[in-house]
């Protein structure tokens, strides 16, 4: 379904960034983390792709460059409990 949304209208971001969360889900690090590229790259402040980026990072092992991600979205969110 989501592959589909993003075929019919591949500049929505929020499209992209469910079809990255679906495939990080099952296991598709690299595809998940293409699509959730591109919705960065369609809303680079959208802050719950900014943190599905950054667990990314962390489910892949890139721990460092997780909290990263996860410290540049607390100072545009300090109350953001997911980001700690």
């Amino acid at each position: 379904a989501y592959e589909q949304a993003v075929a019919r209208n591949p500049n929505d971001a929020d499209s992209w960034r469910n079809l990255g969360g679906a495939e990080q889900a099952v296991g598709h690090l690299d595809r998940a983390q293409a699509a959730l590229e591109r919705s960065l790259a369609l809303a680079p402040t959208h802050v719950l792709t900014q943190l599905r980026y950054a667990m990314l990072h962390v489910q892949r092992g890139n721990i460092e460059q997780g909290v990263q991600f996860a410290r540049a979205i607390l100072t545009q969110m300090p109350d953001l409990v997911q980001a700690w």
